[in-house]
């Protein structure tokens, strides 16, 4: 099977309401999936993207994670990555690192199709303070990922994006916009 006939995963932050609206309004290629964030995120994040595929590994193609990128932002809304010097991101790095975090993130790697990519569809994941996180869940999971670590349109990226693929250093690409 063809990477373009796999799923295509649209995870978004439902704290975000804006950001909620904005994917929901957009004619988009895949499944809409609302999550609403619980203490142990990432843990709670990975079951409802395992149970998405309905059990079937090396189903997903694309899964793109929306929320902002901003540390506890309005309406207490915190989603992904980065911690850097203007707290700017999501989840804390110190979080993201922390040994029970880093135990649960397999578990999704059998999940993803040979050339998958995730998308951080969130503004500054990518920053320097974010780099070796995204590595590592590169690595992990065997896929690329983008990112940005610039200010993000909702539902477009905003020109280049890093790409972070398996056992290579960061680079910059186009963002792919979803359709």
């Amino acid at each position: 099977m063809a990477l373009a006939d796999k799923l295509v995963l649209n995870v978004v932050d439902a704290s975000a309401i804006s950001v909620m609206n904005q994917v929901k309004s957009q004619s988009l290629r895949g499944t809409l999936i609302p999550f609403h964030p619980v203490s142990n995120r990432i843990a709670a994040l990975i079951d409802v993207v395992i149970n998405a595929t309905g059990g079937q590994q090396r189903s997903i193609g694309v899964l793109r994670l929306w929320g902002h990128g901003m540390l506890d932002g309005p309406g207490g809304s915190a989603t992904m990555v980065s911690d850097d010097e203007q707290g700017w991101g999501g989840f804390s790095l110190k979080e993201m690192l922390d040994d029970a975090v880093l135990r649960v993130l397999p578990r999704l790697q059998p999940y993803f199709a040979v050339g998958a990519r995730v998308e951080f569809k969130h503004c500054r994941v990518a920053t320097k303070a974010g780099w070796d996180w995204l590595v590592y869940l590169s690595d992990q999971w065997g896929v690329e990922i983008h990112a940005s670590d610039r200010l993000q349109h909702l539902c477009s990226w905003s020109g280049e994006v890093l790409t972070f693929k398996p056992g290579r250093s960061p680079g910059r690409v186009r963002g792919i916009d979803p359709t």
